[in-house]
């Protein structure tokens, strides 16, 4: 006997949205609506670098890519921890070797605890010049907003509908 369950009512919880996610929202269009460009210096976290990087154990090549896009940023582990921190300071055109090992509870256990040997070429630097969040910003966001303060309203209008909808479901 289920009794008079039509009756609950459960109110979903309220779908506020904080300046925070709004700001989060703003950077992550910001960075993504801005194009990579030449940087002439050497490469800093954050970039987008173009690198031949060849790898070995000493007995087999591990990898070995021309042109290959990495983007260097901190605390990386990707193709091994550490990998990121040694491109950091080398200059388009300049090569450099270092050796890193995978950690041992690596779960490539192929890789666990290898000390592999790396060649690196940067062939190219390219970074973002983000742009400041202005009404001329707001402007050239999708079909265009009248101002930065339009375009924040936007934002939190559909934050608010995807929480709501999350709480419903």
């Amino acid at each position: 006997d289920l009794g008079a369950y039509q009756a609950i009512r459960i109110e979903p919880p309220n779908a506020e949205v904080t300046e925070e996610q709004v700001n989060a929202v703003l950077e992550e269009l910001r960075f993504n609506l801005t194009p990579w460009q030449p940087a002439d210096r050497p490469v800093q976290f954050g970039d987008l670098a173009t690198i031949d990087v060849a790898g070995s154990d000493g007995e087999k090549s591990v990898i070995d890519q021309k042109g290959a896009p990495y983007r260097p940023l901190e605390g990386l582990t990707v193709p091994v921890p550490g990998f990121a921190e040694q491109l950091v300071g080398v200059e388009k055109g300049q090569s450099k070797e270092f050796s890193l090992s995978y950690p041992a509870d690596d779960p490539n256990k192929d890789m666990a605890g290898k000390s592999i040997r790396f060649s690196v070429t940067v062939t190219d630097v390219k970074e973002k010049r983000l742009p400041d969040l202005t009404d001329e910003f707001a402007k050239g966001v999708g079909d265009g907003y009248e101002s930065l303060a339009a375009l924040k309203e936007k934002i939190a209008h559909d934050l608010r509908a995807r929480a709501e909808a999350a709480a419903r479901s």
